[in-house]
């Protein structure tokens, strides 16, 4: 409410002031569409983070397909819920926000091993969410530890997962 009453007092302005508070009010009403595009683009990863990982903790390997990209058909044909999504991942997956997600550009070279290489995924996708998983494998002489990284992003307008990768 506090929020339309600045807008009404702006314009008001605007219309007693001349030229300069036209452009002030050009430039707050550029800065709130651009917040509001850049809200929707987080609630639209967030809608689908939830239902990912509803999906997930309910085992439902369907919804998960509707949910992963595939580079072809075959693809999809030799997609294995639980080769891909161990007990590990479930757990580390669905207790995590969308917020416990590292966002990675294409254009960001934070990371030695770039994603989008190891995962071999098409131009339209600009951007990813990583979650690692550690794993710790106990042998009788030593702890070996290794990550899978689980990769999601935007595909043609869609969030998807987008595969995984092992590091370690």
């Amino acid at each position: 409410m506090w929020f339309r009453r600045f807008l009404i007092s702006l314009v008001l302005l605007n219309i007693f002031r001349g030229d300069d508070m036209k452009k002030l009010f050009l430039a707050i009403l550029l800065l709130l569409i651009i917040a509001n595009i850049v809200n929707a683009q987080n609630n639209e990863f967030e809608t689908f983070w939830n239902n990912f990982k509803s999906a997930l903790s309910e085992g439902d390997e369907k919804k998960i397909i509707d949910m992963t990209y595939f580079a072809s058909a075959e693809e999809k044909e030799y997609f294995s819920f639980s080769l891909i999504f161990d007990n590990e991942a479930i757990i580390a997956i669905t207790k995590a926000s969308s917020t416990d997600l590292t966002k990675f550009d294409n254009k960001n070279s934070e990371y030695e091993e770039n994603p989008f290489e190891i995962l071999d995924l098409p131009d339209e996708v600009d951007e990813l969410y990583l979650i690692n998983v550690t794993y710790e494998d106990e042998s009788e002489e030593d702890v070996n530890s290794y990550q899978r990284i689980y990769a999601f992003g935007k595909y043609k307008g869609k969030y998807l997962f987008l595969g995984f990768y092992s590091i370690g």
